[in-house]
């Protein structure tokens, strides 16, 4: 009999080897700190069989951003189980639960990094997030003049508090960006002695810039940087062209809104764009209803969501705008002479859709969504546009 359930706080060393385990991990002191510190804020779920951890699943709760809308999102991560026990089925139902819990707990997105994308589509998740690599010598690096303002390598205690401010006033328009709990960002950035952190201030000693770096051997790598200003943008660049006379390679990773190669003198450099992490529409009702729509709709739209993972989503639901608000139903048919304007597609489909990874008419050329060219023109119309970006892994 294989029990799944909420794993108590008892299961902390079962939980750890389990982890160890399964990624091939040494299990050091810090990193033993790092799984404690991440059980602390996490719903952990577990199999049981015969009162033994055999696999777990943990959730995350967070805050992320929505074209300036805020959702609970659950993050799903540490996603193991022991090799004896794979194929039992243990991890599906795991899955399901963690969906199941994190629609009572009112999460209604999710996010998770996949070591297989196929395997995550079977649960109604989908790739939403992409990064964009550019990788330059020293010699194309861009070259900049600015001097104003101080521009000083900083330790995580002296930077946090502009870090902070400066990460969340950019990420309020984004789509999709994590909004960093305080503990979240002590845990991204108290574990990594390799981590350095270059904090720009303008002549009034006010915070508009930041970089976060590693310094990997010839290649100088930034992992995250953080400009209001275009002054901030110059001074951080013009520090990290400092050090092209001890680096070969640059690397800057970020996410798809951040492609500057154009702004180089000779753009024709390196260029990658690696897919990312994955994500779902855990409540399509709750999502739709406080969802900023660009414009409203004088005409009701139908959409059919097949989603038998979550099947409080499954079906026909109708959206309508009432005093401006959205109002998202489930129906049980939609009328002939409304058939115009009814849309068809899965749960993954639709999560692209309307995180906007992409537009309503690609996804029906390539028939992932199906129905009236009126209906599917009159939803893009309403939609807002925007490129998700996630600086965040877990």
């Amino acid at each position: 009999m294989t029990n799944y359930q909420v794993i108590s706080p008892d299961y902390f060393e079962e939980q750890v080897a389990l982890g160890g385990y399964a990624f091939n991990m040494e299990i050091t002191e810090d990193r033993r700190n790092r799984f404690k510190e991440t059980f602390e804020h996490t719903i952990s779920l577990g199999a049981f069989h015969e009162e033994k951890l055999s696999a777990q699943v943990l959730v995350t709760p967070y805050v992320v951003h929505f074209h300036q809308a805020l959702y609970k999102m659950g993050g799903i991560g540490l996603v193991s189980s022991y090799p004896e026990y794979r194929g039992s089925g243990d991890v599906a139902a795991l899955m399901k639960l963690s969906l199941k819990t994190m629609n009572e707990k009112g999460m209604d997105l999710s996010y998770l990094a996949p070591f297989s994308y196929p395997f995550y589509r079977k649960y109604g998740f989908e790739q939403i997030f992409d990064q964009f690599k550019m990788t330059l010598t020293a010699e194309q690096l861009p070259r900049v003049k600015t001097k104003s303002g101080k521009l000083e390598r900083v330790i995580w205690e002296q930077g946090k508090e502009s870090m902070k401010f400066l990460y969340e006033q950019q990420k309020a328009n984004s789509v999709g960006a994590v909004q960093r709990e305080d503990w979240w960002w002590e845990y991204r950035f108290t574990h990594k002695p390799d981590q350095k952190i270059a904090l720009y201030t303008n002549e009034a000693n006010q915070p508009e810039g930041y970089i976060v770096y590693y310094l990997d051997g010839e290649t100088f790598k930034i992992e995250e940087m953080i400009y209001h200003t275009h002054t901030a943008y110059e001074m951080l660049w013009g520090f990290i062209s400092s050090h092209s006379g001890s680096f070969k390679f640059f690397d800057y990773t970020g996410g798809m809104d951040e492609q500057q190669a154009y702004l180089l003198e000779n753009p024709r450099i390196k260029q990658e764009v690696i897919p990312s992490m994955m994500g779902r529409i855990v409540n399509i009702q709750r999502f739709l209803s406080q969802y900023p729509f660009k414009e409203l709709s004088e005409k009701e739209l139908y959409l059919e969501i097949s989603d038998p993972i979550a099947p409080w989503n499954d079906g026909i639901w109708q959206l309508t705008f009432t005093k401006g608000q959205p109002q998202f139903t489930a129906v049980t048919q939609v009328n002939t002479e409304k058939e115009q304007f009814l849309i068809k597609g899965d749960i993954q489909t639709w999560t692209q859709a309307f995180i906007g990874y992409r537009s309503i008419s690609e996804l029906h050329f390539f028939h992932r969504l199906t129905g009236n060219q009126s209906g599917i023109a009159e939803l893009e119309r309403i939609i807002p546009k925007g490129i998700p970006t996630l600086s965040d892994y877990f």
